[in-house]
């Protein structure tokens, strides 16, 4: 039995009795490698992922046991593309949905469609996720170019500008950018200080090691930076 929030009984899955049966028809289903009739390798892939979800194996981590079966079915069939995508993360996102998707499944004695349609949107999302981080990525990187081309900073300065930029908040010490880089202390101390003299970095000592942040001059030096000298 499954239950909700409150400990209302939402499923009842198959009878354990019947468990080994219907593992074993799974896993023939999951590895036949040849179809008939043809079935898209993605929809057999969701529908792997329903199929643990409506047995329901396991007393906790049915659903990342689904979604695992959904990845590892994908990349087999030469989806590599999917390695990449966080289609757990946008299912998460949703939980009344998927639930949902699952209710009216059974519902309508367990008619794919609703599914099929929940996570080929999910699918979609996630592609639209990857596009976007990928876009950003690639501008976070002309833009390093730009201020690597107009100043003095080199690679791993570069990279702890990256860092700043994806993490304000973050906090370096002179040992964190040694062992980062792999560098020796004075080369990682050197590194630090010069942004600090380019005021994209500031320095403190809260304790007894100097504690290395972006500087409230961050995104202004930043853009003065990849613009050039005028």
């Amino acid at each position: 039995m499954v239950e909700d929030e409150k400990g209302e009984p939402v499923y009842f899955p198959p009878s354990h009795q019947g468990l080994p049966e219907l593992l074993q028809a799974l896993c023939a289903f999951a590895n036949r490698k040849e179809e008939e009739p043809f079935m898209h390798p993605v929809v057999k892939g969701i529908t792997l992922h329903f199929l643990i979800g409506y047995i329901h194996p396991f007393v906790d981590g049915n659903g990342r046991t689904a979604r695992a079966l959904f990845y590892w079915h994908l990349l087999r069939s030469g989806y590599w593309l999917v390695e990449f995508l966080a289609i757990s993360k946008i299912i998460l996102r949703t939980p009344a949905q998927y639930g949902r998707a699952y209710l009216h499944t059974e519902q309508e004695g367990n008619d794919l469609t609703y599914f099929l349609d929940f996570n080929l949107r999910s699918l979609r999302l996630a592609m639209e996720d990857l596009d976007q981080y990928l876009q950003r990525k690639m501008q976070e990187r002309k833009s390093l170019f730009s201020v690597m081309r107009n100043s003095t900073i080199n690679k791993r300065q570069a990279d702890l500008v990256a860092l700043w930029l994806r993490e304000p908040e973050t906090m370096l010490t002179i040992t964190e950018v040694k062992t980062r880089f792999g560098v020796t202390y004075q080369t990682a101390r050197t590194d630090l200080m010069g942004l600090v003299e380019l005021k994209l970095a500031e320095q403190r000592k809260p304790g007894k090691k100097f504690v290395y942040f972006r500087s409230g001059d961050f995104e202004t030096v930043l853009r003065q930076l990849k613009q050039g000298p005028k």
